[in-house]
């Protein structure tokens, strides 16, 4: 779509996103998702960048990407708050142990034992207009999380909790919905 054929271009609005998780292979059941769902906060979107090659013909230097591979994708950062019962810092606390250990929760139909199926399949951010409508859907293929904040507890903080989760992510497609 081109901005001519739309003259009626308005600004984002930070909060005008919907994240989905499609799975975390640490919880028994889908409905555990709303853990993650119904707590997020804030989604920090990657940075990207390229690597140049400087090289040279005939006396002249040409600049030539240096990877073709998604090698250069930032990291995907998402802040949840924290459940009254801790639970959804847990999960995610113990899908790292068992990532840090190497245990393999699934293993899909013919896929060969030695590939690990411990990743989140994907994280779908659903860009909306002023209007709630869905406009574009950022999606994130393959994602293994990193990092894991630290929760800092405090007599003197009454304050709502909240915890941030860094993901690598192996592809991002983004798709404009027309």
């Amino acid at each position: 779509m081109s901005i001519g054929a739309n003259p009626q271009i308005n600004t984002f609005h930070g909060t005008n996103f919907k994240v989905t998780i499609s799975n975390i292979p640490t919880l028994e059941f889908e409905n555990e998702l709303d853990l993650f769902h119904n707590f997020i906060r804030s989604i920090s979107l990657p940075s990207f960048s390229i690597d140049m090659i400087m090289s040279e013909w005939r006396g002249e230097q040409y600049l030539n990407p240096g990877s073709h591979k998604n090698d250069s994708i930032g990291d995907v950062s998402i802040t949840f708050k924290l459940t009254e019962n801790l639970m959804n810092y847990f999960y995610m606390a113990q899908y790292v142990m068992d990532m840090r250990y190497e245990h393999s929760d699934t293993k899909e139909d013919g896929q060969d034992p030695r590939m690990k199926m411990n990743f989140i399949k994907a994280i779908d951010i659903d860009i909306l207009n002023n209007s709630k409508k869905r406009v574009a859907n950022i999606k994130f293929s393959r994602c293994f999380p990193t990092e894991i904040s630290n929760i800092e507890l405090d007599y003197t903080n009454g304050q709502e909790m909240e915890f941030t989760v860094t993901f690598k992510v192996t592809e991002i497609n983004f798709s404009p919905i027309t």
